[in-house]
């Protein structure tokens, strides 16, 4: 089955509930901040879920630094709540 990132913060609620419909293990939760990603160092990517690390290493030698929080859906769209 395909990988679904969910790149755009929706609340925790609503990815954990997309995380139901398409299985959690096929979903990533991610949240960006900061600038638009034309140097690195600037922006980064939020993830979190159980397939978090494997999207996090598509972004290696962007300029994206891509974190981790868990593997658990929610919290890279709560932190996004929180910074915004």
């Amino acid at each position: 089955r395909p990988l679904y990132v969910e790149a755009n913060a929706v609340s925790p609620a609503t990815v954990r509930a997309i995380g139901d419909l398409l299985g959690p293990r096929h979903v990533v939760d991610g949240a960006i901040i900061g600038p638009p990603a034309w140097e690195p160092g600037r922006t980064r990517m939020w993830l979190s879920g159980a397939a978090a690390p494997a999207v996090a290493e598509l972004f290696a030698g962007s300029p994206f630094e891509a974190c981790v929080l868990g593997a658990e859906l929610g919290p890279a769209s709560a932190l996004k709540a929180c910074y915004a």
